[in-house]
């Protein structure tokens, strides 16, 4: 019963691939000739093949593109608060510049090729295009 709320109100298709199966699965009792028994079914959550699939390497992807947009805003939120003499009078005693050069490293680190090897493992972020940019 609670399956079926994902076809309701179609956000069975914004799942990843297993989690899609098992709805199907748990609604109608078989995806694409498989059950909850088959071992086709059961190798969709295995870690390997999680982790091989373009499903997962766009939830890293989306990841990092996220994180890049995150870091962007906090650099310009710093380099303004840095060049507003008013604020920066009102603050004494705010390292803006070490945070400034740690914004800077931490935007170099997640726009790096090697920051989706960190991410592996992690859940990454979901692709889904009907959420809000922010």
């Amino acid at each position: 019963r609670v399956a079926l709320n994902y076809f309701e109100d179609g956000s069975v298709d914004a799942a990843c691939p297993p989690l899609k199966a098992l709805l199907h699965i748990m609604a109608h009792g078989q995806y694409e000739g498989m059950n909850s028994s088959s071992a086709t079914f059961r190798r969709l959550f295995d870690r390997e093949v999680v982790l091989k699939s373009g499903w997962y390497q766009e939830r890293l992807r989306v990841k990092q593109e996220r994180d890049i947009a995150l870091w962007r805003r906090h650099l310009a939120a710093l380099e303004n608060f840095e060049t507003s003499s008013a604020i920066v009078a009102s603050a004494p005693g705010f390292p803006v510049r070490d945070r400034l050069s740690h914004t800077r490293d931490q935007l170099a680190r997640v726009s790096s090729p090697a920051y989706l090897n960190e991410l592996r493992g992690t859940i990454g972020a979901d692709p889904f295009t009907g959420q809000i940019a922010h």
